[in-house]
């Protein structure tokens, strides 16, 4: 059984059906009812009509349900701006003036402790550097000293040396010609004792006493000979003395210049070494005292803000305070001033 359709509703659906499918007819049923007419096939339907009625329905019901959310939408609106124009509004900050004074009050505040921080490091540094170099010349001094006692007493030990030879070979001299001369006039005692012996006996003519006085004579001569051999035994043996006392002070000397150029160097050396390592330090000093600077003008310049921006919401009332407390807060927060660097000095 056909579904019963409004005329009305019919004829709407007919005319939404041929917009649907351009070139269809429309012709009259026997109950007065509209019917499509396919112009490829000459089929009629009014099961399509009333498709297309329900389809044009939903569309209906569609529409005014998004009409219905847009003035939802629009009352939400409307309370929204109500309440926007009734809440209290922060006042508006001069940012630029309140930066450019925390500027200048960080400037004021941290420069000075920057420049007090860098003179007692350098301070600091310049004493210690003094009390270097001052162990630097103690040492060289000290070395140069200990190689001038040295070699004044090489010289006064080689002085000595020379004269205490000389006196010994004057000595040897000296006894040598007193036992000449002692040998002679024992010699000319004894040959005089001889040629009286000689003469008593009257053998003066013979060869016996001659032979006496020769035999006297060549003893005489061998005993000198021996003594001077003796004598000049003890003379090399005072100039070897000599040379070889000299040769150890010469030693002496040398191995001394040596360990005083060592020691001048060494000290030297740990000065250059603790002048290149201080240099090191102050330049990390410098950058260290540099990031400090940075940080605490940062912190200082924060904390300005805050105070000044305290200082205007002191001077608010009501919920104008309440709002610009709300507003402001991001710049009532400051980071804490960082403390004092510390230095590294050169050791």
């Amino acid at each position: 059984m056909a579904n019963y359709i409004p005329y009305s509703q019919e004829v709407a659906a007919s005319a939404q059906f041929q917009a649907q499918n351009p070139g269809a007819g429309l012709m009259e049923t026997k109950q007065g009812n509209l019917q499509a007419t396919n112009p490829t096939t000459g089929a009629t339907s009014t099961e399509s009509i009333s498709q297309a009625y329900q389809d044009a329905l939903k569309s209906q019901q569609a529409v005014s349900s998004a009409t219905s959310q847009a003035q939802q939408l629009e009352q939400q609106n409307q309370a929204l701006l109500a309440e926007i124009a009734n809440k209290p509004v922060a006042p508006s900050l001069n940012f630029g003036a309140i930066n450019a004074n925390a500027a200048a009050a960080a400037q004021s505040q941290v420069n000075p402790l920057y420049t007090q921080y860098l003179n007692q490091y350098l301070q600091q540094e310049a004493a210690v550097t003094q009390q270097q170099q001052s162990a630097n010349t103690q040492a060289v001094q000290a070395a140069q000293s200990a190689l001038a006692n040295t070699q004044a007493q090489n010289t006064q030990q080689q002085q000595f040396t020379g004269a205490n030879t000389a006196l010994n070979l004057t000595n040897i001299n000296q006894q040598a010609a007193n036992r000449e001369q002692n040998a002679g006039n024992q010699f000319d005692t004894q040959r005089a004792q001889l040629e009286a012996q000689i003469g008593q006996s009257n053998l003066g003519a013979s060869g016996i006493g001659q032979q006496q006085i020769w035999t006297a004579r060549n003893n005489a001569n061998v005993a000198e000979l021996q003594s001077q051999d003796t004598d000049q035994y003890n003379r090399n043996q005072q100039l070897l003395n000599e040379s070889n006392t000299f040769a150890q002070i010469a030693q002496s000397n040398k191995y001394a210049s040596t360990v005083e150029g060592q020691a001048e160097s060494a000290a030297n050396l740990k000065l250059s070494s603790y002048l290149q390592n201080a240099a090191y330090a102050q330049t990390q000093a410098e950058e260290q005292l540099t990031e400090w600077q940075q940080n605490a003008l940062y912190a200082a310049q924060q904390q300005s803000v805050a105070s000044q921006v305290a200082a205007q919401l002191q001077g608010l009332k009501g919920g104008v305070q309440g709002a610009a407390a709300q507003a402001w807060a991001p710049f009532l927060q400051a980071e804490g001033m960082p403390s004092a660097p510390t230095l590294q000095f050169a050791s």
